[in-house]
């Protein structure tokens, strides 16, 4: 008996060591920093890095606040971690528009936090790519 316990224990250290776990208000979430985004590029395919992102939230259109250019090498984060909780759980729709040279995109994503926990933003829809035209 004292060696099953041994062994569940063991079991049971490995997985807090290996996932860098945070226990908090009754929930098990992993320090993992998750975010949503995509890249921008030209129509030839280059990435592009210096363009003002706009991002609003469902259809009362009210800002996130990321109305900056976020970008490294042509990746753009949508939302992350840091503002789950302005998202419904069950999932919110958030609009991406952006301009630069004369040239405009626009996108569409699906974001929702899931579990009773919410630890972690996840994507359920939208591009992974966008072309600036």
């Amino acid at each position: 008996m004292a060696l099953k316990f041994s062994i569940a224990l063991a079991l049971v250290a490995l997985v807090f060591l290996g996932c860098n776990l945070i226990i908090s208000s009754g929930c098990l979430c992993t320090t993992e920093f998750v975010g949503v985004g995509f890249s921008l590029v030209d129509v030839s395919g280059r990435p592009i890095s210096d363009v003002a992102v706009r991002v609003t939230i469902g259809p009362t259109g009210k800002p996130l606040g990321l109305d900056q250019p976020r970008a490294s090498d042509g990746f753009y984060i949508v939302i992350t971690d840091l503002e789950k909780d302005l998202l419904d759980p069950s999932g919110e729709v958030i609009h991406v528009f952006g301009s630069h040279g004369g040239h405009s995109f626009e996108a569409e994503f699906v974001v929702e936090v899931p579990g009773d926990c919410r630890c972690h933003v996840r994507k359920v829809s939208g591009p992974g790519q966008v072309v600036l035209e």
